[in-house]
């Protein structure tokens, strides 16, 4: 039983350094976690339901997601690929696209909610 909790332990300590690499090493992903760090306080701040405050900060949460898993697939290729390469280009493009889309998510649940209470 003490294994499981050696391993949740590790996991846990890996999953704060890759947060903290991330947000140390990486523009877009300090970007992210500070939007996320004014979004969600002002989330629980709005005039909304209980559920509209969770979709608010769980859009939030998926741009922050997404723009993670980008990073790492960009550390990925860079690292595999030390020349221009279509395929390269492609993968990152992809990341890039995953990204816009959560942003583009959360401009909708965003602006949904803040129009249907404010308005």
């Amino acid at each position: 039983m003490t294994w499981i909790f050696k391993k949740l332990y590790n996991s846990t300590l890996y999953s704060f350094s890759g947060l903290k690499t991330g947000i140390a090493e990486d523009q877009s992903v300090r970007m992210e976690a500070i939007l996320v760090l004014i979004a969600v306080p002002l989330a629980l701040m709005v005039e909304a339901s209980l559920s509209e405050r969770f979709w608010l900060i769980f859009s939030v949460l998926i741009i922050f997601i997404v723009e993670l898993l980008n990073t790492a697939i960009e550390e990925l290729v860079d690292h595999l690929f030390k020349e221009i390469d279509p395929i390269a280009k492609k993968a990152k493009d992809l990341g890039s696209a995953a990204v816009f889309v959560g942003v583009m998510h959360a401009c909708g649940v965003w602006g949904t909610i803040l129009y249907k209470n404010y308005l």
